[in-house]
């Protein structure tokens, strides 16, 4: 993130910056402060990726607790987690008593550009998932190369889901993105007519993401 708000100051025509990353494993407050400087640098421009973390290296050596959660306690303090960044973004003084965190008092100046906060965009593919997308977030953007990857048929189903909990929550499923972060293979011709099924089951973008480490030789990608 500081990378991000350096550029930020550097560059105004890039013009939607996206910041990734899991709650859970460290604390909201620092979280909201850097995205909030990312937003005030970039002059509004940031967009929040969000979730409950993955990676057990990340909770061993990162999170305060010192241990990989399971997936009902990790949903759970990403929860409190997202209502504490919600609330610092938008109240001037925030007092919160929940199972795992706990404020008094607590100020988070400056506030973001964007009102009442930068898009929120969730990962999420699980049923609890969908149902904390539509309630929290603006956009569903799952990944292919997750374990959990979904095919068109799933992503669909995702979609409905989604759909069905937003209007649950009096939300517009007008206003929601649905998008996808994938890459691309050696088959580029397979790999556009899988796209297009990712599109025909609703999904709005389709995010190209090139690996540091490339999973095959990028000298026949395109060939």
């Amino acid at each position: 993130m500081v990378n991000v708000s350096l550029y930020c100051c550097k560059n105004n025509t890039h013009k939607d910056w996206k910041l990734c990353k899991s709650i859970a494993p460290v604390l909201a407050q620092p979280i909201s402060e850097k995205i909030a400087t990312a937003d005030l640098l970039s002059d509004g421009r940031v967009i929040v990726g969000l979730g409950p973390g993955a990676f057990p290296d990340e909770f061993i050596n990162y999170s305060p607790q010192g241990y990989f959660d399971e997936p009902r306690e990790r949903v759970d303090r990403f929860i409190e987690g997202l209502q504490i960044m919600i609330n610092l973004w938008t109240t001037d003084q925030v007092t919160f008593n929940g199972k795992f965190y706990n404020l008094k008092d607590a100020v988070l100046l400056p506030k973001t550009v964007q009102k009442p906060y930068p898009p929120l965009w969730c990962g999420g593919v699980g049923p609890r998932m969908l149902r904390i997308t539509a309630k929290y977030f603006d956009a569903w953007v799952p990944s292919r190369g997750s374990t959990l990857t979904p095919t068109p048929e799933k992503y669909e189903a995702g979609v409905k889901a989604i759909g069905k909990y937003l209007r649950k929550y009096g939300r517009s499923v007008k206003n929601f993105t649905f998008a996808l972060l994938g890459w691309m293979t050696e088959k580029v011709v397979d790999d556009i007519d899988n796209i297009e099924k990712f599109v025909q089951a609703g999904c709005n973008y389709y995010i190209v993401e090139i690996p540091l480490t490339p999973l095959y030789p990028m000298e026949n990608t395109f060939s």
